[in-house]
């Protein structure tokens, strides 16, 4: 039960023809992802985005923040 309270990770998914795909996966690594090295929200430090090792060519993204946090 214990488990079952604890939030879930946030996720993402880039979805589309392959070639915007791939386009949006660029501008998330070089971009946003870098800005959110050393940022801490709430006194919670951030954990940038890892990608799912089970999911292809790095189409969804993990992190350790909950959705309301993303939201702010």
């Amino acid at each position: 039960m214990e488990s079952l309270r604890e939030p879930l990770p946030a996720t993402l998914r880039i979805t589309g023809y392959k070639s915007h795909a791939k386009e949006i996966l660029h501008c998330l690594k070089n971009k946003y992802f870098k800005e959110l090295e050393d940022l801490e929200v709430d006194g919670q430090k951030v954990e940038v985005p890892q990608p799912l090792s089970w999911y292809p060519e790095e189409l969804a993204w993990h992190t350790n923040l909950s959705r309301k946090i993303l939201r702010k």
